[in-house]
C-alpha cells in the first residue's frame, strides 16, 4: 500500500508542487504532524466509529473553522508569525535554559539542552518545572508553535528565543 497526501498525485509531484509554490522549505525535516502531536495515532479506524464520532460533533466546527478562516502567503508565514507571536518572544537571555529544537545533529552554540521538535511534547513535562524554558528553531516558527502547543497543556513556563540579529 502506497499512501498519498493527495490521491490524484504521486509523490514527486507533490514535491514539484511545493517548490513552485514556496512551501518545500516548510517540509522538509518535518515529520507528520500526528507523529509530532499525538501519541497513538489512529492509522487505521472502523467505518461504523468514524460515522458514530462525526454525527457527534456536527456540522458546527466546520462552519467555524471557515467563518475563522485566515489567507495568507506561504512567502509571508514567517514574517506573519513574527510579527503576531503566539507567545512570548524573548531575545536576551537570563537564566532561562535554551532548548534548540531544530532536527539537526549540531544544535545551537548557546543552547542548554537539543530536543528536536518531533520529541518536545513527550519530553518536556519530564523537565524541570521550577525554571523558564526558551525554544529556539532558525526561523521562529516551529518554536512558536510549540510553546503555544506546551501553554496549551498547561506549562506556562515557556517562552521563544529569538536572538537580536
Amino acid at each position: 500500500l502506497v499512501i498519498r497526501p493527495l490521491i490524484a498525485m504521486d509523490k514527486e509531484d507533490i514535491i514539484n508542487i511545493a517548490e513552485q509554490i514556496g512551501s518545500a522549505v516548510f517540509a522538509q525535516h518535518m515529520i507528520e504532524y500526528c507523529g509530532v502531536i499525538s501519541k497513538k495515532p489512529t492509522v487505521s479506524a472502523a467505518l461504523k466509529s468514524l460515522e458514530e464520532i462525526e454525527l457527534e460533533m456536527g456540522d458546527g466546527w466546520f462552519n467555524d473553522a471557515i467563518d475563522s478562516m485566515n489567507n495568507i502567503a506561504v512567502s509571508d508565514i514567517i514574517q506573519n508569525a513574527n510579527d503576531n507571536p503566539q507567545v512570548e518572544l524573548v531575545q536576551t537571555v537570563d537564566k532561562q535554559t535554551i532548548i534548540d529544537i531544530r532536527a539537526i545533529k549540531q544544535p545551537l552554540a548557546q543552547a542548554d539542552l537539543h530536543i528536536p521538535f518531533h520529541q518536545l511534547n513527550q519530553q518536556f513535562s519530564a523537565l524541570p518545572q521550577d525554571k523558564e524554558y526558551l525554544l529556539y528553531c532558525d526561523k521562529g516558527v516551529m518554536s512558536q508553535l510549540h510553546a503555544a502547543y506546551l501553554h496549551e497543556q498547561g506549562f506556562s513556563n515557556v517562552k521563544v528565543y529569538r536572538p537580536a540579529h
